[in-house]
């Protein structure tokens, strides 16, 4: 701990117990699509990329304003400095990707890093998928003004971080107001010790977006899974004359 950090730990202390301890968040970039300077709203003092697809995967990224100079985004690259937006260029690279970690009063990396297998063999990262089941089927068609909850789906033991991608399919001729809300039904467990996992309420799930069919059909967005033991998808078709098949996919990242 430098002096800045010593002479500011309350204040620093204070700010952690605000936010409630949430200081630090993952990022997946594909780069199998090319961007422009697309815009992450995105915030912190720190930002690392902790893996990616190989040496091939690099990007270009501005960090605060468009019209600032871009800087390499590759495996291993440490940027120290307060923003509130990024941008990020690239040319359409297959297969690859970059996996960024970024917060605030928070630092990490790892030492020695090599794409893939950390620490001469000592941990090996991979990527797992989760299909999404609802009562055993891949996607559900849900009619309009209704709501389907998905199968149980579980992470596995040796998983750091995770991300979900979510699809809306319109099933008849678009309109406005075609839009499904989603939610994540989590579980850490059983609280009260009664002896069952219990997942969250519906009124106090944790949102994960609105997909607009009437805007693009079909919709697809992937954002940050929170990796607990396990856990629901929750859709609500907002239609108000039009059923609309949603499914979804996890992509946990495991360390072994």
């Amino acid at each position: 701990m430098d002096d800045r950090e010593i002479q500011q730990w309350d204040k620093r202390l204070a700010d952690q117990v605000k936010r409630g301890w949430d200081n630090y968040h993952h990022l997946h970039i594909d780069l199998s699509v090319a961007r422009m300077d697309q815009p992450y709203m995105i915030a912190g003092e720190y930002l690392y990329v902790e893996d990616s697809a190989g040496d091939d995967a690099i990007a270009g990224i501005k960090i605060n304003r468009e019209n600032n100079e871009s800087l390499i985004l590759k495996s291993g690259v440490k940027i120290e400095t307060v923003f509130i937006q990024i941008f990020v260029t690239n040319d359409a690279l297959g297969d690859q990707w970059l996996n960024l970690v970024f917060g605030i009063n928070f630092k990490y990396e790892i030492i020695g890093q090599i794409s893939g297998e950390i620490g001469g063999g000592g941990i090996t990262l991979a990527n797992n998928e989760i299909q999404v089941t609802w009562a055993a089927a891949n996607s559900v068609s849900i009619p309009f003004g209704n709501n389907a909850t998905s199968d149980i789906f579980t992470f596995s033991a040796n998983s750091s971080f995770g991300h979900i991608q979510l699809k809306a399919k319109n099933d008849g001729v678009v309109a406005a107001g075609d839009t499904v809300d989603f939610f994540l039904l989590l579980t850490c467990g059983d609280p009260d010790g009664a002896g069952a996992a219990e997942y969250d309420t519906i009124g106090h799930a944790l949102p994960l977006g609105a997909l607009d069919t009437n805007a693009e059909d079909p919709a697809l967005r992937t954002v940050n899974c929170p990796i607990v033991l396990g856990g629901r998808v929750y859709a609500v078709n907002n239609s108000a004359g039009r059923a609309i098949t949603v499914s979804a996919c996890i992509l946990e990242r495991t360390m072994a």
